[in-house]
């Protein structure tokens, strides 16, 4: 992405690379992948990137306040946020945590209706998953209203990753039970 700048002020962010008039001389948008950034520099053009967005579930999005460093040309633009009330954030998470448990635990529901009305027994490693979705969610219940700010209830639901990519720690609000019916891959 590139900022527009003009006299230490951006007058536009440009996301892909556009055709642009710029005092008034064209330029076609290949100048974008073929200039290099002192070219760009020259004409206006800055690097562009930015920060301190963050996870809407847990944040209200502020306004953005851009730094224009004219001698690197570059331009962070930086967000402010609020973290939402920490009341709301709880109730939506348990209310998403029980959501989750049901609709793991409904696809057997079949089951139990057919041992209620005929005694056929549920099969072992099914009942021990059902009851293990009910552990885990009165668990992850109990996580969340334990949660003392947003950073908290951030890190309960963070996975982490190795370097390749592949997930090293699941989040404790992303860790269910695996179904024993499960097809394996």
């Amino acid at each position: 992405m590139w900022a527009r700048v003009k006299a230490s002020q951006v007058i536009e962010i440009i996301n892909s690379p556009k055709a642009m008039t710029i005092n008034g001389t064209q330029y076609p948008s290949s100048i974008f992948r073929l200039w290099s950034a002192s070219q760009l520099k020259a004409i206006g053009i800055y690097s562009y990137s930015e920060t301190g967005q963050k996870d809407n579930f847990y944040y209200n999005m502020g306004s953005i306040t851009y730094e224009v460093n004219d001698s690197a040309g570059t331009v962070v633009g930086t967000y402010s946020s609020t973290a939402k009330p920490m009341s709301g954030l709880k109730e939506a998470w348990v209310e998403k945590i029980k959501s989750t448990a049901g609709s793991l635990i409904s696809k057997y529901d079949w089951m139990t209706l057919r041992f209620a009305q005929s005694g056929t027994a549920i099969p072992k490693n099914v009942n021990t998953y059902i009851n293990s979705i009910r552990a885990n969610s009165n668990i992850m219940e109990t996580k969340v209203n334990a949660a003392s700010d947003v950073d908290a209830l951030v890190a309960l639901d963070t996975s982490t990753y190795h370097a390749n990519g592949s997930v090293n720690v699941i989040a404790d609000l992303q860790n269910w039970p695996e179904d024993p019916n499960a097809p394996s891959e």
